[in-house]
């Protein structure tokens, strides 16, 4: 016990010594100081409980069996359809939660600091779509920004065909979750970005293999992991854009790694320019760009891309700091190979 408490704290000891030596040099060597960038702070964010729209049911597009093994087993998958109030839905919530939280990019209200939260400022269930309501969480957790996702639709369907001249029939399940989503900024009360997500999960049947009421459970919660890595990606974009960290030769190195981009991806290179203010509000309107030219992935690694320039365009120098932006086709391209 005695030796296990001195291996806890002496490399604290170590530590401190150390930052104090460091201390005390960069007092010595003020321009030592000015050269170390202090470090940056995370974004806090709040993940607003996902909702769903007033008289949410969800659609079944399955045969009476399929449907009565859903019923059967007295499954629940969402709430009650005559609710006229946006209601919950508390496993959506958790996994944009825990995704988020998993990033490390970002300072993430837990889901017990969000009840306290809720209860602290008398939320009820037809609050949850109130942008203000939101936005007050935001301020009173000292937020940065504001997530909130609303469910518009879920569809259970599933297709089932005969193999020719076999005796094996084919069946599928399909999860359909149609959604929208905005990312607010607490400090000005504005939307930062709002777009809609459609996403398809899919499980085979073995052949004779019955359909289960787990079977469906699953395909909404790969259905909510899937939402949630889209979610994801769309505020990290937002947030923190995909920008050159380095130029060697002809290689690009871009701040995204393997967990989001692959070899054949494209991106267009653009160049901050002039601030834009609105000449009769004030208001920040964001910078002038200016396209370099395209580049495409051909190597990935664990933080970072490299890429090089697409054949057949001028040549054009990048710079750290350069701002990129995935091209329409590879953004579909690459829905497909996730999806």
């Amino acid at each position: 016990m005695k030796s296990a408490c001195c291996f806890r704290i002496v490399p604290s000891l170590v530590a401190c010594l150390f930052m104090g030596s460091s201390l005390a040099a960069l007092a010595q060597a003020p321009e030592l100081a000015a050269a170390v960038p202090p470090p940056k702070a995370v974004k806090r964010l709040v993940v607003w409980p996902v909702y769903t729209v007033p008289h949410f049911k969800v659609k079944y597009e399955l045969p009476a069996d399929l449907q009565d093994v859903i019923a059967k087993t007295g499954a629940k998958f969402f709430f009650d359809p005559k609710l006229e109030t946006n209601v919950e839905d508390v496993s959506f919530t958790q996994s944009l939660i825990s995704r988020f939280v998993a990033s490390r990019k970002f300072d993430v209200l837990d889901r017990e600091g969000l009840k306290k939260l809720i209860k602290e400022i008398d939320l009820g269930e037809s609050d949850y779509g109130d942008k203000a309501t939101a936005v007050r969480a935001g301020q009173m957790w000292n937020a940065d920004y504001v997530l909130s996702a609303v469910v518009e639709n879920i569809l259970l369907s599933y297709s089932s065909k005969e193999v020719p001249y076999t005796d094996i029939v084919k069946t599928r399940l399909f999860c359909r979750l149609d959604l929208s989503f905005q990312l607010t900024e607490v400090k000005t009360s504005k939307i930062i970005s709002a777009n809609q997500l459609s996403l398809n999960a899919d499980y085979g049947l073995r052949n004779g293999e019955a359909a289960t009421q787990t079977m469906f459970q699953d395909l909404l919660k790969q259905s909510y992991s899937d939402a949630s890595r889209q979610l994801l990606e769309a505020v990290i974009d937002t947030v923190y854009p995909v920008k050159v960290v380095g130029v060697e030769g002809s290689e690009v190195f871009i701040n995204r790694g393997e967990s989001t981009l692959a070899v054949g991806d494209v991106f267009g290179v653009y160049r901050a320019g002039k601030a834009m203010v609105d000449p009769d509000t004030g208001e920040n309107l964001g910078v002038t760009e200016a396209k370099l030219g395209d580049v495409a992935i051909v190597r990935v690694m664990p933080k970072v891309a490299v890429g090089a320039p697409l054949p057949g365009q001028p040549q054009f120098t990048p710079v750290v700091g350069d701002i990129c932006r995935e091209a329409p086709a590879s953004v579909a391209k690459r829905a497909n190979r996730t999806n």
